[in-house]
């Protein structure tokens, strides 16, 4: 898999988007500890948990929830695969929250989210669109 994205959740935590871009592996949203100690009483990072999705969906782009502790994730998708999705965290889990797809999204690729968290706004790389989810 090929990690895409990092960002930071809290002050321990970072979540990373990973894709295969080939059929039959999955992707993944994964979380990582930032302030995990090794043998040697240094900071490393462990794994924590991991959310996967199919391997048409290709996850790609995140942004954190301004208002709560979600994630939200681009899916660039493949076969009608292309959408978004809201992924809820704590300190040991991720769920998925909500997920919406569609044939119509071609390559979606970018994310952001107003200040609200209201709004969120994704780019479609093959149709040149914004979109704008609410």
């Amino acid at each position: 898999m090929q990690p895409l994205q990092i960002i930071s959740l809290n002050d321990s935590l970072i979540a990373i988007s990973c894709s295969a871009f080939k059929d039959g592996i999955n992707g993944q949203v994964q979380v990582w500890n930032t302030n995990s100690l090794n043998a040697e009483q240094e900071v490393d990072m462990s794994f924590v948990t991991s959310y996967e999705f199919n391997d048409k969906s290709i996850p790609w782009h995140l942004i954190k929830s301004p208002i709560a502790d979600e994630i939200f994730v681009v899916l660039g998708g493949t076969s009608g695969n292309g959408g978004v999705a809201c992924l809820t965290y704590s300190e040991n889990t991720i769920d998925r929250k909500w997920r919406f797809e569609h044939n119509r999204f071609e390559t979606l690729h970018g994310i952001t989210i107003d200040e609200n968290g209201e709004y969120i706004y994704v780019t479609g790389r093959g149709d040149h669109y914004l979109y704008q989810f609410h």
